[in-house]
């Protein structure tokens, strides 16, 4: 029986890091996005997996006076798509530009930038 309670102590000190998710393999990304001109922009912003085969690990969410944040991302290299709002609706023909428009997300928390400009 002693060992079997060894056994088990060990099985627990080594998985409980994991399951509380420490070491987590998720991305955390926050970051302002502005034009060219400094102005803060509001919109959407997508971080799509540049595998095809990944697409459903794509991520967007809102980006409110110039700010976003992005909580569980996959690792991995990234497109970045930027939609802007004019008088808070989203047009997909209002795209712009973004800069940086490749990622490569590492897992832990990162700060990326964005600089949109001209409309498609």
């Amino acid at each position: 029986m002693a060992v079997f309670n060894r056994v088990w102590l060990l099985a627990t000190a080594v998985l409980a890091p994991v399951a509380s998710g420490c070491g987590s393999s998720t991305a955390s990304v926050v970051g302002t996005v502005t034009g060219k001109d400094g102005k803060p922009a509001t919109g959407m912003i997508v971080f799509i997996p540049q595998d095809g085969a990944k697409y459903r690990e794509a991520v967007e969410g809102p980006v409110v006076d110039g700010q976003y944040n992005l909580p569980a991302v996959s690792p991995g290299p990234k497109w970045v798509h930027v939609i802007v709002t004019r008088n808070a609706v989203s047009d997909p023909s209002l795209a712009v530009t973004a800069s940086p428009k490749n990622v490569d997300l590492v897992p832990g928390k990162q700060v990326i930038d964005i600089t949109v400009s001209g409309l498609k």
